[in-house]
């Protein structure tokens, strides 16, 4: 029978099923196909978080690249990310929930009217394990999807609803 902690490899003209992997992990995100890998995000409790709820903990996103041929897991980036994808050149492209104190205030105001409302856009480079925030929208951003040409995202102003959105990493900018 199907289980929801198994990928399975499904033949369309046969109907042959080949278990690929078994148990996967609680909570782990959508999973991503590129590069001939299975990537997908799970979460962690990690320290040094201003927070007294969980005592300075936290939660922590850890992204994973799996490959079916090896049954090789491995992470390849640790970070507050909400959502990530593949770019076809390899990279990883990830948003983070903007931490208030990195909410700039508008002028002639003291603090930001968004409340730490916002996004940073941050992209990784696995080769060289280096990040870079690309920018930073004002808009919550939830999801990401990816192909060759163009990076699609919902994102959201404060209270507001979700719109999809293309993100222009040249101009860096939502649009």
């Amino acid at each position: 029978g199907f289980q929801f902690d198994e990928i399975v490899e499904r033949d369309l003209a046969t109907g042959r099923e080949k278990v690929l992997r078994r148990g996967l992990p609680v909570g782990m995100s959508r999973m991503q196909l590129a590069g001939g890998k299975i990537w997908f995000a799970t979460q962690e409790l990690g320290r040094g978080y201003s927070n007294t709820f969980l005592r300075s903990f936290g939660y922590e996103t850890l992204i994973h690249e799996w490959d079916p041929a090896t049954g090789s897991d491995r992470i390849v980036v640790r970070d507050r990310a909400r959502s990530f994808t593949v770019l076809a050149d390899g990279r990883i492209l990830f948003s983070r929930d903007r931490r208030e104190e990195s909410v700039p205030p508008r002028a002639g105001e003291t603090s930001s009217p968004w409340g730490g409302v916002g996004s940073e856009i941050v992209v990784y480079d696995p080769s060289s394990r280096k990040k870079e925030v690309l920018f930073s929208p004002d808009l919550l951003v939830d999801e990401m999807v990816s192909d060759e040409t163009r990076v699609v995202v919902s994102a959201r102003a404060n209270r507001e609803n979700f719109s999809i959105f293309l993100l222009d990493m040249e101009k860096k900018a939502l649009v």
